[in-house]
């Protein structure tokens, strides 16, 4: 990844953090949240590489030298850097995942369960190298990617570290759902809540792209609603977990496929096209629908994606609210929310969630497919 997109965004957030390490006030726990795709796990990162990059050390600490020799001496006497170099020994490490201070833990599957998840198991392996003084850097740093996936063995285990955390020993916990995580574990944790990227911080993300023109880029930027995970994720086709897709690659290698980007844009206008026309559908055309739908689970979460994003755009349009998701169909969305009440968007949109959720648990998606269809035509449209 380019580094200069670890410095984007977020400034408020960075600043504490950033005061907070160099007055020597850091917190043995912290809670990264904020919604899918909104840069949460890269803002962990930036913080394993503040703690030990070996710029931004108090001029009393080591140098680059005595970390990796053993060697103790004074540095020079030269104030230190506000953000990581992301060129020393040890920013590379972490960058390349092989920092030996640095833990990653993130769900898993398991012969047991094919649902990925944090296990006591990975805790437990980490919590064995705690005791010991750090190997090579300053701090510690384990992160927890989707914390909301340990249960609650998981959490005890994991608390019971936090109650007596080791010296220069910090967890940076990432996760878009608080309410899954034990009262004791926020208790323990410094919260920071990340929120959208402003859209002039979205355009960094698209400065080294080649072949797309600022009508194309203006319209990535209000798909993504300042959310630069779940765009690039988007374009990918891949879920928003998965950040190693083929286009990411390309965008932060600054190269883009025009045609590949065209092809994006016209099948996401065409399922938006698709996904409007189901408040008008007949009632004779329902069951085709629902058996072209309940074939996959994906194609299911992807119609209830697209619905989603089109009640958001119906209440932003509601409260005269900006902006809304798909700009392009502003006339389209503007006639629909003046046959759709307010009350009814929320009680669709609580169907929605209710519907995902079951969805990936393998419930019976034809019938729910059915329901979600049937209560858009009882509104009427």
């Amino acid at each position: 990844m380019n580094p200069e997109l670890f410095l984007v965004g977020h400034k408020q957030q960075k600043s504490l953090l950033r005061s907070a390490y160099q007055h020597n006030r850091r917190s043995h726990a912290l809670l990264i949240l904020g919604d899918s795709g909104i840069g949460k796990t890269k803002f962990a990162l930036w913080i394993a590489l503040l703690y030990n990059c070996i710029k931004t050390r108090p001029e009393t600490e080591l140098s680059e030298d005595s970390l990796e020799t053993g060697v103790l001496f004074s540095l020079p006497p030269t104030e230190p850097a506000d953000e990581p170099c992301f060129q020393c020994s040890s920013c590379q490490k972490i960058l390349a995942n092989s920092h030996p201070d640095v833990y990653f833990l993130a769900p898993e599957s398991t012969e047991q369960s094919s649902q990925p998840s944090i296990r006591v198991e990975q805790i437990r392996e980490v919590k064995r190298s705690l005791y010991f003084s750090p190997h090579e850097g300053r701090s510690r740093v384990i992160l927890i990617d989707d914390a909301h996936k340990m249960n609650v063995h998981t959490q005890n285990g994991l608390l019971k570290i936090l109650e007596e955390p080791p010296a220069n020993t910090y967890f940076i916990l990432v996760t878009s759902e608080k309410t899954s995580l034990l009262p004791t574990v926020v208790s323990r944790s410094q919260s920071f809540y990340l929120g959208p990227l402003e859209p002039e911080e979205m355009t960094l993300f698209f400065t080294p792209l080649k072949g797309i023109s600022k009508n194309e880029q203006a319209l990535l930027i209000a798909l993504s609603q300042g959310r630069p995970g779940l765009l690039l994720n988007s374009l990918d086709g891949d879920s928003l977990e998965n950040s190693s897709g083929r286009l990411s690659q390309m965008i932060h290698s600054s190269r883009l496929d025009p045609t590949q980007l065209n092809i994006f844009l016209d099948e996401r206008k065409e399922r938006i096209v698709k996904t409007l026309a189901l408040f008008k559908t007949p009632y004779s055309e329902i069951s085709k629908l629902i058996d072209s739908l309940s074939k996959s689970s994906d194609d299911s979460l992807t119609l209830f994606s697209e619905l989603q994003q089109i009640l958001r755009d119906l209440t932003n349009l509601k409260i005269g609210g900006e902006p809304i998701w798909n700009p392009d169909f502003k006339e389209e969305l503007k006639t629909l929310s003046e046959q759709i009440s307010f009350p009814q968007i929320l009680q669709l949109s609580a169907l929605l969630n209710r519907s995902a959720s079951d969805i990936e648990r393998n419930l019976n998606k034809k019938a729910l497919t059915q329901h979600l269809l049937s209560q858009i035509k009882s509104f009427g449209v």
